[in-house]
């Protein structure tokens, strides 16, 4: 920027500072900024003149001036790579900010805003447990924490596994601020969590009494009830809201999904498809139902009606992914042979010596709906292990392990997130447990990548047979961004990419590490196959683990309510009640199959 500095005191700091603050408050930033740009050159850029020249630069959105200036002095001013943080945040370089917002937290332990603010930009990097991990340390620091960011925290310890956690840092909130929305729903949510279903009841009913108006709280409490198995209690609710609101969509799919439709039900599935004819319902709402048709149907062997449903369903949410770019098959296939470039038997020999030596984590792993939630839910009921459900953390890290430019792991990345992630399914971890499981089906494309992070982990993958697990996609409610499963070419695609790339794992990973299960032979050979799985994992025999149903264990996948029942065999073959509709689910026919009688419905 060019221009005179006016005025006998153009060498005098105090005096051009002061003339850059009237300019400033006069919102004269073209002026103010000369003003500042001077100062920076008589005191040779000391750190409160950049600091200072690079304020100035944000208020006035100069975002790129003030990266520049402020990258000058970082090592100037503490705090300066906060600003700094604000600047590139501006822009959309939320990893650079995060970066600068980290450092800023390091110069300034006691400043709680740096947390703040580094807090917020790994939430939206999906570094959500990370996440917590700062903000409990702005709370802790701060002399008057802000009672919104207190209930953020309480959210993210329940999802994380601390329910008693959360249900203190909740009160917190609540004492602060008695009015705070949603304050009381998630302390319910946490007792229930801890199993204090008495106590989450009476808090229930005060969030209820203190916003009577407010319908959403019947319907969270049903849903909260049917997520822990509480399956009566929860179906009754909702069948209340129902009485209230007969055309309430999500209550009428919420009971679809919690039981197994009979020929009693029929109502409520005339009640459904009256509804579809409503033109003025939402398309998520028409969506839901048509699932939820889709199951009634099956459930009563009415598989000509169900695939109808279950095509149309399909058909809208395949709709919505083409509009927005569609599955990128060659950039899928690429990932997956990028996968088996990098991870190669030499660099994973090489790299395992870098690993956390922890033998704490099973990864269960495998095509979505391949039977991950039974194997967790068999192996978690041992008294020995605890079960994590699907965490994201390895999905959410998985850009950040690869440096696509060298296609080179990056090591020293892997190492500090493995650390991280121990300290997370240590919340899940109980007074007795030496594993936590995680059952991402997702990490089936970083097995390599979580064998060097731990070496002496086990990773078991699920399979499936390929139409079963093909049916069992199209034929269910899947909130996913997986980008391949409504429609059914893609996802055979998908599935021969993904058989390619699980080859290569069990090529480079050892067999004491990496153990394939059949699906079919959990459910017709359970005891067998189960006592295999606890060896594996080095792990005595548990009575327990033959009783899954019994294990109260939250669960928030589409499996929630065929896990709460005896393990059964009906989802065998289940494919053959749809064999007029495979389409091009035929490419994953087994050499094996032949006709057969018609199997039952799930």
């Amino acid at each position: 920027m060019t221009g005179e500095i006016p005025g006998p005191d153009s060498s005098n700091p105090d005096a051009i500072f002061g003339q850059s603050m009237a300019a400033f408050q006069r919102r004269d930033f073209e002026r103010a900024i000369l003003y500042s740009n001077r100062l920076m050159e008589i005191s040779n850029e000391a750190g409160p003149a950049i600091v200072w020249a690079v304020r100035l630069r944000l208020e006035s959105q100069r975002w790129h001036e003030a990266i520049e200036i402020g990258s000058r002095g970082l090592d100037k001013s503490l705090g300066l790579s906060g600003l700094v943080g604000h600047a590139l945040e501006a822009i959309g370089d939320l990893e650079g900010a995060q970066k600068q917002f980290e450092r800023a937290c390091r110069e300034q332990p006691e400043n709680p805003s740096w947390f703040m603010h580094n807090a917020s930009a790994l939430s939206r990097l999906h570094r959500d447990f990370e996440s917590m991990e700062v903000l409990q340390n702005a709370i802790a620091i701060a002399a008057n924490p802000d009672p919104n960011a207190l209930l953020i925290l309480a959210a993210q310890e329940l999802s994380f596994g601390y329910p008693a956690r959360a249900v203190e840092t909740a009160e917190r909130a609540l004492t602060l601020n008695p009015k705070i929305d949603g304050g009381h729903p998630l302390v319910a949510r946490s007792l229930m969590a801890m199993g204090r279903y008495e106590e989450s009841e009476t808090r229930w009913a005060h969030a209820q009494a203190l916003s009577p108006w407010d319908q959403g709280l019947p319907f969270q409490r049903a849903v909260a009830l049917v997520r822990h198995g509480q399956f009566d209690r929860g179906i009754d609710a909702l069948t209340k809201i129902l009485e209230r609101n007969p055309s309430f969509i999500p209550a009428l799919t919420q009971i679809a999904g919690a039981k197994r439709i009979s020929e009693a039900d029929r109502s409520m599935i005339s009640r459904m498809e009256d509804l579809l004819t409503d033109s003025t319902i939402g398309e998520e709402d028409r969506i839901a139902l048509r699932y939820s048709l889709g199951k009634a149907h099956d459930n009563l062997g009415e598989f000509g009606t169900a695939i109808e449903h279950f095509d149309h369903a399909n058909g809208l949410k395949f709709r919505a992914i083409e509009e927005t770019g569609g599955f990128d098959r060659p950039g899928y296939a690429a990932n997956m042979t990028l996968r088996t470039n990098v991870y190669s038997r030499d660099v994973v020999e090489k790299l395992v010596a870098h690993g956390n030596p922890s033998e704490t984590p099973i990864f269960v792993l495998g095509v979505i709906r391949s039977g991950t939630t039974l194997a967790e839910q068999i192996l978690s009921s041992h008294p020995l292990v605890a079960g994590a459900g699907e965490l994201d953390f390895w999905i959410n890290t998985d850009l950040r392990l690869m440096d696509y430019t060298t296609q080179n792991l990056r090591v020293e990345t892997l190492r500090v997130a493995a650390e991280a992630y121990l300290r997370l399914i240590g919340g899940f971890s109980t007074q007795d447990s030496i594993r936590v499981v995680d059952k991402q089906p997702g990490n089936l494309i970083l097995a390599a990548a979580l064998h060097i992070a731990f070496p002496n982990a086990r990773i078991i993958y699920m399979r499936r047979h390929p139409v079963d697990t093909a049916i069992s996609i199209w034929t269910t409610h899947l909130r996913t961004s997986t980008r391949f499963v409504n429609d059914k070419g893609n996802i055979a695609y998908a599935f021969k990419q993904h058989d390619r790339l699980m080859k290569h794992w069990q090529e480079v990973i050892p067999p004491d590490r990496f153990m394939q299960v059949s699906y079919e032979s959990l459910i017709t050979d359970r005891e067998s196959m189960t006592r295999k799985m606890l060896e594996f994992c080095g792990l005595p025999w548990s009575d327990a683990c033959m009783a899954p149903e019994k294990n109260e264990k939250l669960v928030l996948t589409p499996s929630l309510w065929q896990v709460r029942q005896p393990v059964y065999r009906t989802s065998i073959d289940r494919w053959r009640n749809y064999e007029p509709w495979l389409g091009e689910f035929r490419e994953l026919l087994l050499p094996a199959d032949s006709p057969k009688s018609a199997g039952q419905a799930l």
